[in-house]
């Protein structure tokens, strides 16, 4: 969906492309083409092109591509998009979406020349290697070699002629394919020299002086080019060089054994006994026998790159074509050896004669299917399934500007056909250009449609998460694009129309690994759970992209939990979920979906504040009584005397300030304990009364923003603050959190518990990577937690072989994480469950850091001013990172 027509289209394919043979197409919602040119691309890969007159209408475009590989292979395909709003175009098809692209059906004769080349080479080329044992055939070899010759240079240049038929003169000597003809044409001119003896085959002669050495270079040259010509040279870079020379072998085995064959072929006579020395046999025999070993273990080698599965032999013309041309092959082996036999056990020569005449049928049998099966794309030629699919990695979200100060982000759970849940966040910015749910929103209701044969649906939205979110629940029975209009109406002025595209795909995708990420969306944590979830999904996009999960779609698949827990577990497990990643919601909630994991047999990652201890439930988070004592022993480095913790009502809490406790039992530092207080300033004055010099805030973000608040009016008024500061629980650690919490966080008084850096590379990484796949939405650390979460997830996937069962991950996120480091971040898992292992303190700050002292840890650099995760402030290291378990 795009705000205005596209002035280029840029398309990148898997492979190298031939592009002066490459051609696209658009087809406008009215159904006319538009030619398009080609401009610069940026890499092998990519097909770059601009329409030749401007695209004007509003609906949805066609992008009809037709693209030719650097091996020759032609692929076709399409793709749309839509301009303001979808429309229906029978060029795209039911879905706004791509397909993945197909063999195109080339004009016969192409095709036939195609086919025919590899059969006319390999048999010239077999004359070319094996010449002193035909040249006993004399005059009959003389005419089979003349007609071989002939063949293959009348099929050369009728295959350059229809290359620059197509394309003309300057499109095939700029291209790979018009390159790679001219070579052979050119290899071809050369063994003229050869083929033109002066009478040697004739007389029975062995090629002799130059010629000896000229024709072997000149066939293995044709061969060359011919092995590029196939399938070689779209294998992955990585062993494109080695398949290249397996190829080529392969091709040279198949020569000598054809010379071999045709070396005796042309000394049968018909009616007559076969007039071949047992001599002239035997030194054939271990020629044959060598190449034919040749032929077989290069053949099982590219027939192996060319299938990904058992099943593509099944399903696919490729192997199916494989196995015919093995088959073949394995007859040819049984007839070479009965004919052999026979002469062994002294049967009569008629009967050899007739089993080396029928091995020569078979063996123009199985080179037709070999010309055949160079034509038929391989099964690894097509864009895996991650790559077709990537788009339906995981939870659809869409932003969209409402006037200058605000945003609305629409996102839609599962994205699944059958019943979704609609979820509207309308967010204002604050002077430091954070958004904030807006208060004023007074109703929402939205119209979804998608130009595919199905009506519209309506949907009058409710206030949900404390009015933060409005949502509805809609039944979407079409995979399609669906574009969703939402009237905002606002108490400060008249309604409010934006536009949001949603991509609804089948519960069913090829090759798919589900990941089930059960949250509560429309809940008082929905923000929080959106950005785990989409940062679980970049992560996972980056695994589809480069299909590095052996192929298969990482899909994940998030379910809202308005129609509770059990119900949203069900239907994950309904789709095959392999494991749990990123519950979200209220701590009774997230006991529930363990539970529930449990008793399903499904591990969980999760990046919540959990304190479960089952087996199969692994967090991203830290172990919250070690994090209690690291922020003891920071409390001590800080040179505190009095400590003063404040304690929220969560088992979280209570299980920091116990680690809080032990760090501090045998020091001399008094602790004292409170609950959040109900009237919070008075109680921030009364501290300075009993002598507290440090301030430990264990809580959630909720219920610790009253207190900060009170800290920032009490320094703004009195200009008193604990002597040594204020540390943190890392429940605090969040960019929402620190926008909020007053002026407090921004003269850097809170010192705060981390287990994620926001100047690591990973985390840049993250932000850029979230910001190119959903524009508009800022970084957050939860977002980060997801991301991590599905690095690590893609990595047990690897692991397990592309799609291991949930028994099969249970036992690997239990084994493989011992000590998995992602940049500064660590976890340390075992089969009973795991946490993240290392921690820091940080603090944020929104001062020059020109200001701050050389020997800030990390360097004063360490501080940026345009932070990753505060666009108007930045984070100075306190502490190092350090084991916490």
């Amino acid at each position: 969906m795009l705000p205005a027509t596209p002035s280029e289209i840029h398309i990148f394919y898997t492979e190298g492309l031939d592009r002066p043979y490459c051609s696209v197409t658009i087809v406008t919602p009215a159904g006319q083409d538009i030619t398009t040119r080609q401009v610069a691309a940026g890499q092998p890969t990519e097909l770059a092109v601009a329409p030749t007159r401007s695209l004007t209408a509003t609906g949805t475009y066609a992008v009809e591509w037709t693209a030719v590989g650097d091996d020759g292979h032609t692929v076709i395909g399409n793709f749309g998009f839509s301009v303001g709003h979808p429309t229906s175009n029978s060029a795209v098809g039911s879905t706004v979406g791509t397909t993945t692209g197909s063999a195109s059906g080339q004009a016969g004769l192409q095709r036939l020349l195609r086919t025919v080349q590899p059969i006319a080479t390999v048999i010239f080329a077999g004359f070319l290697l094996l010449a002193g044992a035909i040249a006993a055939a004399r005059r009959r070899a003389v005419r089979a070699r003349a007609i071989s010759f002939a063949v293959h240079c009348g099929v050369v240049l009728a295959l350059c002629g229809a290359a620059v038929a197509d394309g003309g003169w300057t499109a095939f000597a700029g291209s790979e394919l018009g390159h790679r003809l001219l070579v052979a044409l050119g290899l071809s001119l050369l063994a003229v020299g050869v083929v033109v003896d002066r009478g040697a085959l004739a007389a029975g002669r062995a090629p002799a002086g130059w010629r000896r050495y000229a024709g072997p270079a000149l066939a293995a040259g044709l061969l060359v080019v011919l092995a590029m010509s196939g399938h070689a040279d779209s294998q992955p870079e990585s062993r494109r060089a080695l398949a290249i020379v397996v190829y080529s072998v392969h091709l040279v085995a198949v020569s000598v054994w054809i010379g071999a064959l045709v070396a005796v072929l042309l000394r049968l006579r018909p009616g007559r006994d076969i007039a071949l020395t047992d001599s002239s046999v035997r030194r054939l025999r271990g020629v044959v026998v060598v190449s034919l070993l040749a032929v077989l273990g290069t053949g099982l080698a590219t027939t192996d790159w060319g299938l990904r599965s058992l099943s593509d032999v099944l399903h696919t013309t490729y192997g199916a074509l494989a196995i015919t041309k093995l088959s073949l092959f394995g007859v040819i082996v049984v007839l070479g050896g009965a004919a052999a036999w026979s002469r062994t056990r002294g049967h009569r020569r008629r009967v050899g004669s007739m089993l080396f005449a029928a091995e020569g049928t078979v063996a123009v049998a199985t080179l037709v299917v070999a010309g055949a099966l160079g034509q038929i794309a391989q099964p690894l030629d097509q864009p895996y399934a991650s790559q077709a699919y990537a788009s339906a990695a995981g939870l659809p979200v869409a932003v969209a500007a409402d006037g200058s100060d605000s945003l609305v982000v629409g996102a839609l759970a599962p994205g699944i056909v059958g019943d979704n849940t609609l979820v509207v966040e309308v967010g204002d910015a604050d002077e430091d250009d954070f958004l904030s749910p807006a208060p004023d929103v007074r109703s929402v209701r939205a119209t979804l449609s998608c130009g595919c044969g199905v009506a519209d649906r309506d949907v009058r939205l409710q206030p949900t998460g404390g009015g933060a979110e409005w949502t509805g629940d809609v039944d979407l029975p079409a995979a399609a694009s669906w574009l969703v209009t939402a009237h905002v109406r606002r108490s400060n002025g008249s309604p409010v129309t934006v536009r949001l595209p949603e991509q609804v795909d089948r519960p069913d995708l090829p090759d798919q690994v589900v990941v089930g990420v059960p949250t509560s969306l429309s809940g008082r944590t929905g923000e929080t759970c959106r950005d785990e979830t989409l940062g679980l999904q970049v992560a996972l996009a980056d695994v589809n992209s480069t299909a590095a999960d052996h192929g298969a779609l990482v899909r994940v698949v998030a379910v809202d939990l308005h129609d509770g827990v059990a119900s949203a577990i069900a239907r994950l497990r309904r789709l095959g979920a392999a494991v749990l990643a990123m519950p979200c919601g209220s701590q009774q909630q997230l006991s529930r979906i363990e539970r529930g994991a449990d008793a399903a047999g499904l591990p969980v990652v999760t990046g919540a504040a959990t304190t479960a201890t089952d087996a199969a439930t692994w967090s991203m988070q830290p172990d919250w009584r070690s994090e209690g004592a690291a922020i003891g022993q920071q409390a001590v480095r800080q040179g505190g005397r009095v400590v003063t913790a404040v304690v929220g009502r969560t088992a979280v809490d209570r299980m920091e300030v116990a680690g809080l406790r032990s760090a501090l039992a045998d020091t001399s530092v008094r602790l004292r304990t409170s609950v959040l207080p109900d009237r919070p300033v008075r109680w921030v004055r009364s501290l300075e009364q009993t002598r507290t010099d440090l301030v430990a805030v264990l809580a959630d973000r909720e219920e610790a923003l009253p207190l900060t608040h009170a800290f920032s009016k009490v320094v703004a008024d009195a200009g008193w603050l604990p002597s040594h500061g204020i540390v943190a629980s890392s429940q605090l650690m969040s960019t929402d959190f620190i926008n909020a919490a007053g002026d407090i966080t921004r003269l850097g008084a809170i010192e705060f518990a981390s287990d994620i850096n926001p100047f690591d590379p990973v985390s840049q990484y993250y932000a850029e990577r979230l910001r190119a796949l959903e524009p508009g939405l800022r970084p957050s650390f939860d977002g980060l937690h997801g991301y991590e979460g599905g690095l690590v997830i893609s990595s047990a996937l690897r692991d397990g072989g592309g799609r291991p069962s949930a028994a099969q991950l249970t036992g690997l996120l239990g084994r493989r994480f011992t000590d998995f480091a992602v940049g500064s971040y660590r976890v340390g898992w075992r089969p009973t469950g795991g946490t993240s292992t290392s921690i820091a303190f940080f603090r944020s700050t929104y001062i020059n850091p020109m200001a701050l002292p050389a020997d800030t840890p990390g360097g004063a650099s360490s501080l940026a001013h345009e932070g990753t995760f505060l666009d108007t402030g930045g984070f100075e290291q306190v502490a190092p990172f350090r084991t916490i378990s």
